[in-house]
């Protein structure tokens, strides 16, 4: 039988989406990958349906956030092939985590700072 629930880490929960939309609606979050620290980038939840995104690289790409069952979705159609991207929500301890939801790629990101800060979008637009 083919299990289609996110990996379970130890030390991790699984929080719903809405759980952890109710803990970054309003606030910049910084995300960086598990496994090396390195920035991935820095989301800027206006609400809990409005985002803003920044990768490490630099510029903004204004997107929306929508629930799919388990996984927390962002799409951003300024993207030149407006891709949806879902993810697994977790937490360990305080501390927010994401899993990626395509399983070929085991992603895991991890908020390192959430600030009330507004995103410095300074930079060219993303598209």
């Amino acid at each position: 039988m083919l299990c289609l629930a996110p990996l379970h880490v130890a030390g991790q929960e699984l929080i719903s989406p809405q759980e952890f939309l109710d803990r970054v609606a309003g606030k910049t979050v910084e995300f960086r990958y598990q496994k090396t620290g390195q920035l991935a980038g820095v989301e800027h939840f206006l609400s809990s349906t409005e985002t803003v995104w920044s990768s490490a690289a630099g510029g903004c790409r204004p997107g929306q956030i929508f629930i799919n069952g388990r996984e927390l979705c962002f799409h951003y159609p300024t993207q030149a092939n407006e891709k949806t991207f879902c993810w697994y929500p977790f937490r360990k301890g305080d501390q927010l985590m994401v899993r990626f939801a395509r399983f070929n790629m085991p992603v895991v990101q991890i908020a390192t700072s959430i600030t009330d800060e507004p995103l410095d979008c300074d930079g060219p637009p993303m598209s």
